[in-house]
């Protein structure tokens, strides 16, 4: 039959202590494990006549993690683990990790005395000829999380397995590489197409490069007479524009109403009289100024 893990922290040791002493009898019928402090615990209260298992470090010290790994070998059908709620613990990594493996293992657990007491009852009535009663102490047990992770991972292979027998069944590639290689040797043949044209109209080429020769010379007679013609007409609208502002200098001129003829005569003259009398006042002025030095 497989070991019963008894563990407990710090605070709940003198809880755990009073649990042993009322329970002394049924726990006499198991191999007794647990961490080291918890151990010297148990010797102390059930003696020595008591059947245990392996001792384990302090919870601290890795003592934890020990007895997750008695689970993983199968050593391990039961723990009692009086926790401390209200501490803090530098091994509560360790304690997760074996709060997880209990429950992959599927083994009984409790976390406190009032289930700790229930479990014991259990286990008493087991040793009374009911050993169904605790199937983990005999073989190994499985959560239902882990079947159902199983399953996904079976069905994940099923349909990797399918997918690879779809692309062995796939096409194979010389299909498309027949098709590729038809398709290079029609571009070829058109290249070769191409290539023969350019090779006929080379043979023609001196000929059409006289005729070509001709052709530009006359050409750029063309040319040169266009631009001609095109600087004698624009020296041609040059010169009528000139001639076309001068009449209309002269039309300008000749088209000057009488009266207005007159009123600018007048004008002239009126400021030229006034110019007359400004300098003839100055004049005065001045032989005044003189008299009466």
């Amino acid at each position: 039959m497989r070991c019963l893990a008894l563990i407990s922290h710090n605070h709940m040791k003198p809880a755990m202590q009073d649990f042993v002493k009322e329970n002394a009898t049924v726990l006499r019928q198991f191999r007794l494990t647990g961490t080291d402090s918890t151990m010297k615990m148990l010797r102390s209260v059930l003696g020595e006549d008591a059947h245990f298992g392996p001792s384990c470090a302090s919870g601290p010290l890795g003592g934890d993690a020990q007895v997750g790994a008695q689970l993983c070998l199968s050593d391990i059908g039961g723990v009692i683990f009086f926790t401390d709620p209200l501490s803090a613990h530098p091994h509560i990594m360790d304690v997760y990790a074996l709060i997880r493996l209990v429950n992959i293992k599927n083994v009984l657990h409790a976390t406190n005395t009032a289930s700790a007491h229930s479990m014991i009852h259990l286990l008493g009535k087991a040793l009374n000829g009911h050993p169904e009663l605790i199937p983990s102490f005999f073989y190994d047990l499985t959560s239902p999380a882990l079947v159902t992770l199983e399953n996904n991972e079976a069905g994940l292979l099923e349909d990797s397995t399918r997918l690879s027998v779809r692309e062995l069944k796939a096409p194979s590639q010389k299909k498309n590489t027949a098709a590729v290689d038809a398709f290079h040797q029609e571009m070829l043949r058109k290249q070769a197409m191409v290539d023969s044209q350019a090779s006929v109209g080379s043979s023609d080429s001196p000929k059409k490069g006289k005729k070509k020769g001709k052709k530009a010379k006359f050409e750029e007679e063309e040319e040169e007479e266009e631009e001609d013609d095109d600087e004698s007409e624009e020296e041609e609208e040059v010169s009528e524009k000139k001639k076309r502002k001068g009449k209309k200098k002269g039309k300008k001129s000749e088209g000057m109403d009488p009266t207005t003829r007159m009123l600018l005569i007048g004008g002239a003259v009126a400021f030229s009289s006034m110019m007359l009398a400004t300098v003839g006042g100055i004049v005065l002025v001045g032989v005044q100024m003189s008299r009466r030095k």
